[in-house]
């Protein structure tokens, strides 16, 4: 992202605090059906794309909310509408502390 053209974004946006089906390397259930979703959320509206302080991530995505202009979160509409779960760093870590010994 040229820092100069805010109208320039990269290839691949990740959803901030989302975890949705992956369609690469190989497709989850249910990640064609999470895609189509989000497009319908984002069709025919006009986005701000709010970064997280995490940009880029470890895959070079750039990491964000994502608002309609009437100022629908369609992160939340993904957890909401069932094509998501919550996604957090912060209890990942969490649940690795406390996960049972094998």
């Amino acid at each position: 992202m040229d820092p100069k053209d805010n109208h320039t974004l990269p290839d691949r946006v990740r959803l901030a605090g989302v975890d949705a089906p992956e369609l690469r390397p190989k497709p989850q259930p249910g990640a064609a059906a999470a895609k189509l979703h989000l497009q319908s959320l984002a069709e025919g509206n006009l986005l701000w794309i709010v970064p997280t302080k995490r940009w880029p991530d470890r895959y070079g995505r750039l990491v964000a909310r994502i608002y309609t202009e009437g100022g629908r979160d369609i992160c939340l509409d993904m957890i909401r509408d069932g094509f998501a779960t919550e996604f957090s760093l912060r209890r990942r870590a969490r649940q690795r502390i406390h996960a049972p010994a094998q």
